[in-house]
């Protein structure tokens, strides 16, 4: 076997060796023609350069030409394009290849080489570089060259002194004032970014104090004198008066014209025109189409103000978040009379009132595991249903309907699998709705530095940023001869983009009530062996009166190395209030007890947090790194021994650890017996109360919109306390005898291994399909360390974690489609 082992390696290895020999581009080379083989820079000085790698990196976007990539890993890309240049034979397929594979060849070119040195040598100077040096050498290997270019940057020049200047005394005088909060800080290295992003500020602060006509072009250029080469500098930032005018102009606002319904095409007579506030608005129905003190609040601009640009963005960012409004436009004219006086026109074009539309969700898992093959096919249809302005105050109601099935196409003794459906309405009030004075308390409250529990910042956030909303929801599911489970939710809570980048969604108050209705065969073959299964799965009201749960997002900008990061963080408690009250009513009573809804109902007591961290980066217009790294622990406590099964922790699934089927890793070292058994293989349940997730990916372009992705996967789920049903599922940091350990215990000694021991790890490969508004998925994921330790032969020797790549097979792969990306 062996043999054959080695003569299959072999015949591959050679022909990938005859295929990359055929593939050789250099061929098609004249006698002194070059294909540039990659480019460095070396980065040299006596003196200490602050952000050197981000100073590097950037030199590297400067090279005018940069070597070819490859297609597959291995084919010069330029080898399609001299392979496909002749124009008398251009067939389909040559013209597929020069479109999505081909690159023109980066033939090397010297006066190129030296445009990058000297665009290297002004991007350091632009950096207060000034006497920075920069050469290349290059050498030449089998008709190909490589490039480096030596940097040595030498002094750069500190800020000493910035001196603001005007020729109009009242801007002047806003010079001086604003000076402390310059950019230009003493000390320094001088950089010209800092000086774009100091024309920034003066012109923003002048723009919100009249100046609605100051512009950064107004700002000569930055004068420098350099101390005759002392390595400091002083600055000279000079605002210019306008060009046919000594002074610039600072204006008021004057009248502010509101147009609610406002329709670029009608020309008939306005029906209402009056004057409300202050405020004139003209309208083309006989009523409004929204609140005139709903639209009023979202105005952060009045009569006879100083014009504030700050004020007119504020106002836009706020009519646009009434969500009822499809073009917003506010418009700036001098009035007639008072030439420092700007009149404000606001026109706002109403969006349709009533919105229908739908999703839909593929998802397809199949294992061909010889212990446990499952085949998994489940589809979801997702209409929703929108009312924009539902009582004329800018109310949003959306209604969400959610239906699907999972089937087992290819079992022939059961078909279907699971029946789910969902209803969720959610009704969004544009103002913040304070919960019984609740944040204006805590806000009052003295706490730190600031005295402040709350900041001043956040709060004010809320005030003017957040939507109120109340939801209610219903969820059906239905996994054939298990059980049928319903849940019931109501919710009150907030909704606040922050910033761009920054989003929070806060609830008070929630009730949620399961309630599962078991089959016979559930209860015999699960309940009845796992008490921990038991307990946590039954009727079960979960009650948040003051708080429920806050969920935070962030999500970053891509930076200049190509970077994104998105952070989400999510904690939720249940049944604080109800355990608060149940224990001071048993402190005083004489019949202590535990408060209970109904028959067989309980009150459930936990917390449980989450947070989920994902890094991307860019590696050029092919290439793509990501990964993301999910932490999760939910606990009981009070008068709950467990955490409900809804609220645990799964693991595995085309979104998770993708070697494994979902619910069908762990917990911890944990195997369990029925999932070895055919009849329930696509009926995994197990779920535990942490999880510790890594998953990475190397993304890239094959043809087209063909992307393929290498996966890595590492983690698992485990229980915080011993299971004695699942013996191996806790989370330990050190490996600890669990059962057998004393004299009167039978058996064998039992282990609970460290969690380390316990991470499972898979790997595989993705095809993603992206066309238009979807990417399809098809990941096959391999199991490359197990959990436990298996046993490989029949004699019981060779037990190990870990798979060896060599005796992998289709047979062992699993396979996960789905739309959109894992993470």
């Amino acid at each position: 076997m062996n043999n054959n082992l080695t003569a299959k390696y072999s015949f591959i290895l050679i022909t990938l060796v005859v295929l990359l020999t055929s593939c050789n581009s250099t061929k098609f080379l004249g006698e002194d023609e070059y294909l540039i083989e990659k480019n460095t820079t070396s980065l040299k000085t006596k003196d200490k350069i602050e952000n050197k790698r981000t100073l590097r990196y950037e030199l590297t976007y400067l090279y005018k030409q940069k070597e070819n990539t490859n297609f597959l890993f291995f084919f010069p890309r330029e080898w399609f394009y001299f392979a496909t240049q002749d124009s008398k034979d251009t067939t389909s397929l040559d013209r597929l290849q020069r479109k999505y594979i081909a690159e023109i060849p980066a033939v090397y070119s010297d006066s190129l080489t030296r445009a990058t040195a000297n665009a290297m040598r002004y991007y350091l100077h632009h950096k207060g570089y000034y006497y920075a040096e920069v050469d290349y050498v290059t050498k030449i290997k089998r008709k190909k060259i490589s490039v480096n270019y030596n940097v040595v940057p030498n002094q750069q020049f500190k800020i000493d002194s910035v001196f603001f200047h005007s020729s109009d005394q009242q801007v002047d005088s806003i010079l001086q004032r604003i000076a402390a909060n310059t950019y230009l800080k003493r000390g320094q290295g001088f950089d010209l970014n800092l000086f774009e992003s100091e024309k920034t500020r003066v012109s923003d602060y002048l723009n919100n104090s009249g100046y609605a006509y100051f512009y950064p072009s107004y700002i000569d250029k930055m004068d420098v004198d350099t101390f005759q080469h002392s390595g400091k500098a002083n600055l000279y930032f000079e605002v210019l008066p306008p060009p046919e005018d000594s002074i610039h102009k600072k204006y008021r606002i004057g009248e502010i014209v509101i147009f609610p319904d406002y329709d670029p095409v009608r020309n008939t007579p306005p029906l209402i025109d009056t004057l409300i506030e202050g405020y004139r608005i003209i309208s083309n129905d006989s009523r409004f189409i929204i609140k005139p003190s709903v639209l009023i609040s979202s105005l952060y601009i009045k009569k006879g103000e100083v014009y504030k640009q700050k004020q007119l963005d504020l106002t836009h960012r706020q009519l646009s978040e009434l969500g009822i409004y499809r073009f917003i436009r506010i418009k700036e004219t001098a009035d007639p009379l008072e030439p420092d006086v700007l009149n404000i026109r606001i026109e706002l074009t109403p969006a349709f009132k009533m919105e229908m539309g739908w999703d839909f969700e593929v998802n397809y898992t199949n294992s061909n595991s010889s212990a446990t093959p499952a085949d998994l096919f489940g589809v979801s249809f997702k209409p929703s249903f929108k009312n924009r302005n539902l009582f004329h105050g800018a109310e949003l109601m959306v209604i969400d309907l959610n239906t699907g099935v999972e089937v087992s196409p290819f079992d022939s003794t059961r078909f279907w699998n699971t029946i789910d459906a969902s209803l969720q309405t959610d009704l969004f009030l544009p103002k913040f709705l304070d919960y019984f004075g609740f944040w204006q308390g805590m806000h009052n409250i003295p706490f730190g530095k600031k005295r402040q529990l709350i900041n001043t910042s956040f709060y004010n956030s809320l005030l003017e940023n957040s939507a109120t909303r109340i939801s209610a929801g219903y969820t059906f599911q239905f996994i054939l001869d298990w059980y049928r489970s319903n849940l019931l939710s109501a919710s009150y809570g907030y909704d606040l983009q922050r910033s761009v980048t920054q989003k929070y969604t806060i609830n008070h108050i929630g009730i949620d009530y399961f309630y599962p209705k078991t089959e016979p065969y559930f209860e015999d073959e699960i309940l009845a062996s796992n008490d921990f299964f038991k307990r946590s799965f039954g009727k079960q009201v979960f009650v948040s009166l003051l708080f429920k749960n806050l969920d935070y997002s962030f999500t970053s900008r891509q930076n200049r190395f190509g970077e994104t990061t998105y952070a989400g963080l999510s904690f939720e408690l249940a049944g604080m209030e109800v355990w608060g009250i149940n224990a001071l009513y048993n402190e005083f009573s004489l019949n202590p007890k535990i408060f209970q809804p109904g028959k067989d109902i309980q009150f459930s007591q936990y917390f449980r947090f989450e947070s989920e961290l994902h890094y991307q980066r860019r590696l050029n217009v092919r290439n793509q790194f990501a990964s993301r790294m999910n932490i999760g622990i939910a606990k009981a406590f009070g008068f709950t021994s467990d955490v409900p099964y809804v609220k645990q922790f799964a693991s595995g699934g085309s979104n998770s650890i993708r070697a494994w089927l979902p619910r069908g890793l762990g917990p911890g070292g944990y195997l369990d017996p029925l999932s070895l058994n055919k009849e329930n293989r696509n009926r995994l349940y197990q779920k535990g109360d942490l999880r510790l997730e890594l998953n990475a990916e190397y993304r890239f372009n094959i043809i087209g919109p063909l992307n393929m992705a290498v996966l890595l996967d590492i983690g698992n789920i485990w229980t915080t306390k011993l299971d004695t049903s699942r013996y191996g599922s806790q989370f330990l940091f050190k490996r600890k005898c669990v059962y057998g350990c004393v004299d009167n215990e039978p058996g064998l000694k039992i282990y609970n291994d460290a969690f380390l021991q316990q991470l499972a790890i898979g790997t595989g490969l993705g095809i993603r399909m992206d066309v238009s508004y979807f990417v399809f998925r098809l990941d096959m994921g391999l199991k490359l360390r197990n959990p436990y330790p298996e046993i490989r032969n029949e004699n019981g020797s060779g037990s190990g974690y870990w798979q060896s790549p060599r005796k992998w097979s289709l047979r062992d792969a699993t396979f996960n489609f789905g739309l959109g990306y894992p993470f």
